[in-house]
């Protein structure tokens, strides 16, 4: 939905930022909403989402990615897919609906 608002992203990236770090294998995360390189709308987002290091968890990172896809998958702001970017760092591209 195009006409979602710059404030009414910026609650939905936090309500889903807080969804995923209560995720034990996630370490932290940073969040973009609003025009920049990788977004081309003020009503689009990305999460950077850093896990912990593997001797810290024992979940595997495909095991870790379909979790958080689960617990996202109930969010209302839930993201449209996530992808690996390291072996310790996932992004999240949120929707505008």
């Amino acid at each position: 939905d195009a006409s979602v608002s710059f404030a009414e992203m910026s609650a939905r990236q936090q309500a889903l930022g807080a969804a995923i770090l209560k995720d034990p294998a996630v370490e932290s995360l940073s969040s973009f909403i609003g025009v920049d390189g990788g977004n081309t709308t003020l009503n689009s987002g990305r999460m950077y989402i850093n896990l912990k290091p593997h001797a810290e968890r024992s979940t595997p990172l495909p095991a870790v990615m379909q979790r958080l896809a689960t617990a996202t998958a109930r969010s209302r702001y839930r993201p449209k897919s996530f992808f690996i970017m390291s072996p310790a760092r996932l992004i999240s591209s949120t929707p505008v609906d």
